[in-house]
């Protein structure tokens, strides 16, 4: 284990992480040291940008995932470095929103069946 995931498990266990969280930040700073087969105290911001711009782009990560590396990345270098960095440079996502779906007359019409009406009329 290195020095930088003995520290960064001690930081997490200090502040009473659970256990499936410190789990999923380990494996996604993993995965960004990976992306770059380097230690990520030798990165900077600009590879953090650059991988979440690769992740929205490229590996098309759903906004819950994207989350997650943004939470851990947070956490890796305003916490385990002590990295006085703008944390508005780590952006997190905006959620996208969706219109509601207007219902349909052919949606309108099964709704008289639900609410215990008949189509014909009382009896």
């Amino acid at each position: 284990m290195t020095p930088l995931r003995r520290k960064m498990i001690e930081e997490l266990q200090i502040r009473h992480f659970a256990s499936c969280t410190q789990k999923n930040y380990l494996s996604l700073v993993t995965r960004f040291a990976r992306h770059y087969g380097r230690s990520p105290e030798q990165l900077g911001l600009k590879e953090v940008r650059a991988y979440l711009f690769y992740l929205v782009n490229e590996a098309k990560v759903s906004y819950n995932v994207l989350c997650g590396h943004v939470s851990a990345l947070r956490f890796l270098y305003k916490v385990t470095l002590n990295r006085s960095w703008d944390l508005d440079r780590i952006p997190y996502p905006h959620r996208e929103k969706h219109l509601p779906v207007a219902p349909t007359a052919k949606r309108s019409s099964g709704s008289s069946v639900a609410s215990g009406t008949s189509s014909t009329g009382p009896p």
